[in-house]
C-alpha cells in the first residue's frame, strides 16, 4: 500500500479531466452555435473531432488500467459488486461517447447546411448522459462505506439513464 495515494491520483485525474473537458467543449460548442457563424462552428467541431476526442479516448482508456492497478494495490477482490457495476457504468459511458462522436461527425459533415433539431438534441442528450454518468461514477468512488448497500441505487440509475436515452432517440418515419 506504499503507492496507494499515487495510484488513486492517477486514476482520479483522467476522470476529472474528462469531466472538465466535456463541460468546456459543451460550453464552447453552445457559444459557437448561439453566435450563428457556421464557419466558426465548423472549425470548433473539426478541432473537437481531430484533437479532443483522441485525447479524451486516451484518458478514458487509461481508466480501466489505473482502476485495476488501484484495486490490485488496495488488495480488493475483483468480484465485489460495486467494482462490477463500475465496469458496467464504464462500458455504458464508452458506448454513449462513441454515439456522441458519431453524431458530432454527422453534424460536421453537414457543412453549411442547417443542422436538424433532432441531431442537436441527440448531441445534447448524449453529452448530458455522459456528464451524469461521470458525476455518478466520481461520487461512487468517493463513498468509502455502504457501497454494497448502494448497489441497488446504482442499478436503478443505469436503467433510468438507458431508458431515457431510448425514449429520447428519434423514431424513424414509417
Amino acid at each position: 500500500m506504499e503507492h496507494y495515494l499515487l495510484v488513486r491520483i492517477l486514476h482520479s485525474a483522467p476522470g476529472v479531466l474528462l469531466l472538465l473537458g466535456l463541460i468546456a467543449h459543451g460550453v464552447m460548442l453552445f457559444k459557437a452555435q448561439r453566435g450563428g457563424d457556421a464557419a466558426v462552428l465548423a472549425r470548433k467541431l473539426r478541432v473537437t473531432l481531430l484533437f479532443s476526442f483522441p485525447a479524451f479516448a486516451v484518458l478514458a482508456l487509461s481508466l480501466p488500467v489505473t482502476g485495476y492497478w488501484l484495486v490490485d494495490t488496495a488488495g480488493w477482490p475483483l468480484g465485489q459488486t460495486w467494482l462490477l457495476l463500475g465496469s458496467i457504468l464504464y462500458a455504458v459511458m464508452m458506448l454513449i461517447g462513441l454515439l456522441l462522436a458519431g453524431r458530432l461527425a454527422a453534424w460536421r459533415a453537414l457543412g453549411d447546411t442547417p443542422v436538424p433539431t433532432a441531431l442537436k438534441r441527440l448531441c445534447l442528450i448524449y453529452a448530458g448522459l455522459i456528464l451524469v454518468l461521470m458525476t455518478l461514477s466520481h461520487l461512487w468512488e468517493r463513498v468509502p462505506e455502504g457501497r454494497e448497500r448502494a448497489c441497488g441505487s446504482m442499478i436503478l440509475a443505469i436503467v433510468a439513464v438507458a431508458s431515457f436515452a431510448a425514449e429520447a432517440a428519434p423514431t424513424p418515419p414509417c
